[in-house]
């Protein structure tokens, strides 16, 4: 019987690896944006209120400063010649040697005859009218200006690597572990 001893040892291999890699860069897009308000203006006269009182005015005896002034003046001239007439009448009269004497003149101022009225005044309503102006208005719309800033993305690729190299090597020992005979046949 031989006796042999095998003794054997199986290859290695060893893996360097390197992961791949990317890195990237960025800047991020802008928007750069410049705004005007918009404005609006409006303008709003005021109307315009007349009141025309001239009739009430006329019911209560009051007149306006022209027709005031006409009436006075014609008023004044009348009572003037009638004031003449009534100192030429009366000194007519005392002239006269018989008839009226101081005293009847002075009866005939007594005689004054008065009339009481009462009503309500003013008879009439007072004219009123409105000159209404429209509303001027004055828009001007807002204004944007917009303008983009792309972004950009930047890449480096680092690319992985595997690389194989013998660890161990393979070997194969047999011995011969017995008794050596030599024989011859």
């Amino acid at each position: 019987m031989v006796h042999l001893q095998i003794h054997q040892q199986y290859a290695r291999i060893g893996l360097n690896i390197k992961d791949p890699a990317i890195r990237l860069h960025t800047s991020h897009p802008r928007l750069e944006m410049k705004t005007r308000p918009g404005q609006l203006t409006m303008e709003s006269p005021r109307p315009d209120l007349h009141i025309d009182q001239s009739k009430c005015f006329a019911d209560a005896g009051l007149r306006s400063p022209e027709i005031l002034r006409d009436y006075i003046a014609s008023q004044a001239l009348s009572d003037f010649m009638e004031g003449v007439g009534e100192v030429v009448s009366e000194g007519d009269a005392l002239a006269q040697i018989t008839g009226t004497s101081i005293a009847d003149i002075a009866a005939t101022c007594l005689d004054t005859n008065y009339v009481f009225d009462a009503k309500a005044i003013p008879q009439q309503r007072p004219d009123i009218r409105f000159d209404i102006y429209p509303v001027k208005i004055d828009y001007q719309p807002a204004d944007a200006d917009v303008r983009l800033r792309q972004g950009r993305v930047e890449s480096n690729l680092e690319r992985g690597k595997v690389e194989v190299y013998l660890r161990q090597k393979n070997y194969v020992e047999i011995r011969y572990a017995g008794e050596n005979y030599n024989t011859v046949a």
